[in-house]
């Protein structure tokens, strides 16, 4: 299995967790809530480290992918993704 390549996927997929945060940002700045710092801190790490990731394995490419692969992007992004969106709070 490419576990470089499954960590590239993964870096992505926090990378817009990060860009998908613009929305609830929005919101905030919308209803002059208190939650804009903690988005904009949030956005920056997800931004940051998912990017980060993804130019450090850009390298990393991949014609097709195994459906074990497949499977691993599934969990491996999940988790990331769950752990990035609980960054706000």
């Amino acid at each position: 299995m490419r576990w470089d390549f499954i960590i590239k996927i993964s870096g992505i997929l926090v990378a817009l967790t990060g860009l998908a945060l613009v929305l609830p940002l929005a919101c905030s700045f919308w209803y002059e809530e208190a939650a804009v710092v903690p988005l904009l801190q949030a956005m920056g790490v997800c931004l940051a480290a998912g990017l980060a990731v993804a130019m450090g394995l850009r390298r990393c490419t991949a014609d097709t992918i195994a459906p074990r692969e497949a499977m691993a992007i599934v969990a491996v992004g999940w988790t990331a993704v769950g752990l990035a969106g609980a960054l706000p709070s």
